[in-house]
């Protein structure tokens, strides 16, 4: 169960606070609201590990169109694939949700008319967005998606609606699917992903937020059904500020995995054998061009495994300086990368889990041709700018992904106070980008 604490704003500008034991608090959030803050804390989010999957950015877009998010793929046999998308007009206008079509999961032609429209002024889905379209064997396709209540309605109220078709092109709605408070114990249900698992089931991922809690980030909540209409909803959080799930049912392994992003930092994959039981640790996953820059501007992701162990993620694509639209990444073979990943500059990543109580992970990068003589190291500071935690680093041109863990302890041994810190990672006098963590106690 969450438990929700109110303190004031200083806590986190350094002074020490004995009034938690730390040892309950496993997994925090921090939210901050006018001069008070909130912590939200369950059960401890996964550890990342160093990040095997590496994903290279596709040449060209898969959908050209300014206002196009939220991808949804299926497969309709073969390499062909049906894309669902959101867009709309104008900025003006009501979004929809529309489809492109493919042969080669590349090159896609925007089928005609819109699949789905948003619903009348103060409805409850004036806003239809984030499809996911399943087959229900050979009868047809069962579309779910976000849907929001009345947009001048504040905190937004977002429910999983659903619409049924014959055809995957002409659907009609069908009502919520998962609804919120006072009907249930959630204040918000968005992003529903929705898949079979082995028992012969239907699960849904979905981003929730719990009314008792509604000013945390959102969390990964799970729900179950026999028949995709009547959904019986776990209120215990899978994964802890996570949000925005995808799932792939693996077709030549046999197992799931389930894609999601944590806070606004990364894209996080776990997986299982049964979808019901998750693990405790997850990976990174990382995204690069074909010059192996990373690319942080993923999300809203949906993955494709082909017949031959072929793999897609298509995502938003709302890079600076380029056109904007729906993109994708093919899956690189940690054989094919370890060839051009030392290429990369020195990277700094955001520790997970953030804010932390008792450990968290620093991850880093280093580029091709370091010795291990070299100068590296990690530092922490704290607000006033006061060097608190140097880690000396060795540089190992075979592993060039690595991650140190800081405990909370200072240079002298001792542990420093809740508040919050900077840190940087120093390649001789070179500096990469700080990041920000925060430590609670």
């Amino acid at each position: 169960m969450n438990l929700h604490i109110i303190g004031v704003l200083p806590f986190l500008l350094g002074l020490c606070y004995n009034g938690l034991e730390a040892n309950l608090v496993k997994k925090p959030a921090v939210i901050f609201k006018d001069s008070s803050f909130s912590i939200y804390y369950g059960t401890e989010i996964p550890a990342a590990s160093s990040g095997d999957e590496i994903w290279e950015l596709e040449a060209g877009l898969r959908i050209q169109d300014s206002f196009a998010i939220a991808p949804s793929a299926i497969r309709l046999g073969g390499d062909s694939v049906r894309l669902y998308y959101v867009t709309r007009a104008s900025p003006t206008t009501p979004k929809y949700i529309a489809s492109a079509i493919s042969t080669d999961s590349i090159n896609f032609t925007v089928e005609l008319g819109h699949r789905l429209d948003s619903g009348p002024h103060n409805s409850v889905d004036e806003e239809a967005s984030h499809p996911w379209v399943i087959a229900v064997g050979d009868t047809g396709f069962r579309m779910y998606y976000q849907s929001r209540e009345s947009l001048t309605v504040q905190p937004p109220k977002f429910r999983v609606m659903s619409a049924w078709s014959t055809d995957g092109l002409n659907f009609v709605k069908e009502g919520v699917r998962i609804d919120i408070f006072p009907n249930t114990a959630f204040s918000l249900a968005g992003h529903g992903r929705v898949t079979k698992i082995p028992d012969g089931t239907l699960k849904m991922f979905f981003s929730g937020n719990l009314a008792s809690h509604s000013h945390s980030p959102s969390n990964i909540f799970q729900a179950n059904s026999d028949d995709g209409l009547t959904w019986t909803l776990d209120t215990i959080a899978l994964y802890l500020s996570g949000h925005d799930p995808t799932v792939l049912n693996k077709l030549t392994a046999g197992a799931m995995k389930l894609y999601f992003r944590y806070l606004l930092e990364n894209i996080l994959v776990a997986e299982s054998n049964d979808g019901v039981q998750w693990p405790d640790t997850v990976d990174t996953v990382q995204f690069v061009d074909q010059f192996e820059n990373p690319q942080t501007w993923v999300e809203d992701v949906d993955i494709l495994e082909f017949a031959d162990g072929s793999q897609h993620i298509y995502s938003n694509c709302h890079k600076s300086g380029a056109l904007w639209g729906i993109a994708s990444f093919k899956k690189v073979s940690p054989g094919v990368q370890e060839k051009t990943i030392f290429d990369i500059p020195p990277m700094l990543f955001q520790n997970l889990p953030n804010p932390f109580t008792q450990k968290t992970v620093i991850r880093y990068q280093m580029p091709e041709g370091r010795s291990q003589k070299s100068d590296v190291r990690i530092e922490v500071y704290d607000l006033v700018g006061r060097l608190v935690k140097t880690f000396s680093l060795t540089s190992n041109p075979q592993s060039p992904i690595t991650s140190v863990v800081w405990d909370g302890k200072n240079d002298s041994g001792e542990r420093v106070c809740s508040g919050v810190y900077f840190y940087k990672l120093k390649v001789g006098d070179k500096s990469s980008q700080t990041k920000k963590l925060v430590r609670l106690r």
